[in-house]
């Protein structure tokens, strides 16, 4: 069982709001809070060195959980045709100070809301999981499919939701 939002102000957290938006309506103030965000995680602490700026941020619908000033958690909404054949999200991140409160698996709910109400006729969405997230991902109805790979050397396993 997947607990309450950590974001709901019934459980102390009021300060804690969610935004989704596209680049174009993404507050420059939260571009730069979400690119702070992904370098201190990607970077910083999971030594990935590659491209992180892809187009793809173009393209995405920005999903993110912010308090007051500081962004908490955030990841990036794809449609269909954009990186698979289906809906996905991905640059998923809790930063440091938001770990363990179940941000995460919030975050994950939201980004699974918007792909069915970006893409209601989608009958699957896809992620490329990080290999040690698969149970995870599981719990959101997320399968494996395929060989683990190395992507930015780090395995990883292709998972589908079938709705």
């Amino acid at each position: 069982m997947v607990p309450s939002d950590p974001t709901d102000s019934s459980n102390g957290n009021s300060s804690l709001r969610w935004m989704v938006c596209s680049f174009d309506d993404l507050p420059r103030r939260w571009l730069y809070r979400l690119l702070q965000a992904r370098q201190e995680v990607f970077t910083i602490e999971q030594h990935v060195i590659c491209q992180d700026l892809d187009d793809l941020d173009f393209e995405a619908q920005h999903v993110l959980c912010v308090d007051g000033d500081r962004v908490a958690a955030y990841a990036r909404v794809l449609a269909a045709g954009t990186r698979y054949d289906e809906p996905s999200f991905g640059r998923v991140l809790t930063t440091t100070d938001y770990r363990g409160i179940g941000l995460g698996k919030a975050l994950v709910r939201r980004c699974v809301q918007t792909i069915e109400t970006l893409s209601p006729d989608s009958p699957s969405s896809r992620i490329s999981a990080q290999l040690y997230l698969k149970d995870f991902y599981a719990a959101f109805g997320y399968v494996p499919f395929g060989d683990v790979y190395l992507e930015d050397a780090i395995d990883h396993i292709a998972m589908r939701r079938i709705r």
